[in-house]
């Protein structure tokens, strides 16, 4: 065997882990354009830059989330939908309980 290598005892998929993830949409001033270089990373460089002078802030949802940025991600959600499990479908669930 390899030195420094360990047995894998298991596999937790990523949607069962206790961890937030970074999705969604920024709202900020065109100020923040000033920070914005031509090789910068918009997380990485200049939100770490605002989160150490307290100037960052988020909203945590408890609510449905999931990614749709890969085909297998964008390939569970259209299969939900077509099951019927979609519990973003806000507007269906009004109508449901009205």
């Amino acid at each position: 065997s390899a030195e420094g290598t360990s047995a894998i005892t298991g596999i937790t998929p990523v949607s069962r882990l206790p961890i937030w993830e970074n999705g969604g949409y920024f709202v900020m001033s065109s100020k923040i354009l000033d920070r914005v270089t031509e090789n910068c990373d918009l997380v990485e460089d200049v939100c770490a830059g605002l989160a150490a002078e307290g100037a960052l802030y988020g909203y945590k949802h408890l609510g449905f989330w999931k990614p749709a940025d890969t085909f297998k991600e964008r390939a569970e959600l259209e299969a939900a939908y077509r099951s019927g499990d979609r519990p973003w479908a806000l507007w269906e669930h009004a109508k449901a309980v009205s």
